[in-house]
């Protein structure tokens, strides 16, 4: 039996297990079912975390202890229409490419990263499903790495005062959040620089307050 054919699994081995290494189950398209119970005491996930497995489920309650994800966490796990964070409350470091291009979630719950001082590159990348979005959790986040929440295209509306703390944001920062009719920048008032293509292609903001940007020393190209 090879990998891609790989349907359902249950998860064995030795019970004190406390890291995962790169790539775990990275390349099983057809896997629907899985069950985690045995990571019960992992407390770090390598990079490629279930990438790009057509999962439409995953119950994340045995990670409870994880407090560090690496690179491409459920990276492209596009039929996945629910996912419950909240059992990943010791969660301190997120990677790059956070739920990346998970399509079908129509929400999620992000209070598990209240502890998280930093957001990589793509994070929630093109999640298009998404209606709604609470960054609430994100009060601690002093960076925002490229691409952050580009893509997510039916978000119609985005409160950002969460992002009070932070000083830099990356390129593609809300491009392509194409439903937003109002944005509220006054959280962005510690902000010194900005990445390229800042709010591209947000084609219904009708009016926008850029005084609170007046701190910001460095703008990339295609602001705007």
């Amino acid at each position: 039996m090879t990998a891609t054919a790989v349907r359902e699994l249950v998860v064995a081995g030795d019970a004190e297990m406390t890291d995962v290494g790169k790539g775990f189950l990275y390349g099983c398209p057809e896997l629907t079912s899985l069950d985690l119970t045995p990571l019960a005491h992992v407390t770090s996930v390598g990079d490629r975390f279930l990438s790009g497995c057509r999962l439409t489920a995953l119950d994340l309650t045995p990670l409870a202890h994880l407090t560090r994800v690496g690179d491409m966490f459920l990276f492209r796990c596009r039929r996945l229409r629910a996912l419950d964070l909240p059992p990943l409350a010791h969660l301190s470091s997120v990677g790059n490419r956070f739920l990346y291009d998970c399509s079908r979630l129509t929400a999620l719950d992000l209070t598990p990263l209240a502890h998280v001082t930093g957001v990589g590159h793509e994070f929630l990348f093109y999640c298009s499903g998404l209606t709604a979005l609470d960054l609430t959790p994100l009060a601690h986040v002093t960076s925002v790495g490229n691409n952050f929440l580009c893509g997510c295209s039916l978000l119609t509306a985005l409160d950002l005062t969460p992002l009070a703390h932070v000083t830099s944001v990356g390129n593609e920062f809300l491009h392509r959040c194409s439903l937003l009719k109002a944005l509220d920048l006054t959280p962005l008032a510690h902000v010194t620089s900005v990445g390229n293509e800042f709010l591209h292609r947000c084609s219904l903001l009708k009016a926008l307050d850029l005084t609170p940007l007046a701190h910001v020393t460095s703008v990339g190209n295609e602001f705007l």
